[in-house]
């Protein structure tokens, strides 16, 4: 499949980390809760907050990202949380390697009791899915997993070792522990 990505800049849509109750796409200095859709490119970041009305989840987000990516022509997005500061660099190339038999691409990792562990906040989304999610999440569906798994869902598996990069940063314990990751 061939996926479109802007030219000119990084182009992602994620989770901004806030903890300060406002749309400030910096966000607070401390892990907060999940929130609207970032989307940045060359000319810096904008905010694009939910189409739907209350905190609808990580997939009202994802409607937002594909909203804004169809108004600007594009065929895709690429979702990341901003709580998981060790996600791979490969992310974006190794989810569209598996785009050419699946619409959606979810991050993986080896589980030892379930074989894989989905991370459903890493993702390749297609425009051509969003009035669906639009439609579902109207008709109250929260779980990514629920949706996504009525499109077909690809994975692309990635390595725990030496931690799972996929970690998340949500308590004072969860900070320390990424600080001495980067030691």
């Amino acid at each position: 499949a061939t996926v479109d990505i802007p030219s000119g800049g990084n182009f992602w849509v994620g989770y901004n980390l806030r903890n300060d109750g406002d749309n400030d796409p910096d966000g607070g200095d401390a892990p907060g809760a999940l929130c609207t859709a970032v989307v940045e490119d060359s000319a810096g970041a904008i905010v694009i907050d939910d189409s739907i009305d209350g905190f609808a989840g990580p997939l009202a987000g994802v409607l937002a990202g594909l909203d804004w990516a169809a108004a600007h022509g594009h065929t895709h997005i690429v979702t990341a949380a901003a709580d998981t500061p060790f996600f791979p660099c490969d992310l974006v190339p190794r989810l569209m390697l598996e785009a050419d038999d699946n619409p959606i691409v979810l991050a993986a990792t080896p589980d030892p009791e379930r074989g894989l562990s989905r991370h459903p906040t890493f993702g390749l989304w297609p425009v051509a899915l969003r009035e669906d999610l639009r439609v579902a999440l109207a008709e109250g569906l929260r779980k990514v997993v629920q949706w996504t798994d009525r499109h077909g869902t690809g994975l692309a598996e990635f390595g725990v070792e030496p931690f799972d990069p996929f970690f998340n940063v949500n308590t004072p314990e969860d900070m320390a522990r990424a600080e001495a990751l980067l030691r």
